[in-house]
């Protein structure tokens, strides 16, 4: 409810891409679709000279070094 007492209505901004067609209403997602397009790769690998634009797929290249443990 907003002061006046009716419905509060939460505008939300639509964030478009400026490479391609891709849009969307999360800030987030496309700060990281963005790495896409700019070949940034912020996420690093602690064990090996890797990086990566996205942390999952940091993660998941973690798990090579996981196996070699065992």
């Amino acid at each position: 409810m907003n002061p006046r007492g009716g419905t509060l209505i939460l505008q939300r901004k639509e964030h478009k891409c400026t490479f391609c067609p891709y849009t969307t209403w999360h800030k987030g997602n496309m700060k990281c679709h963005l790495l896409r397009h700019t070949g940034e790769k912020p996420f690093g690998c602690d064990v090996c000279p890797k990086r990566f634009a996205s942390k999952s797929d940091l993660n998941r290249h973690a798990l090579i070094h996981m196996r070699d443990r065992l």
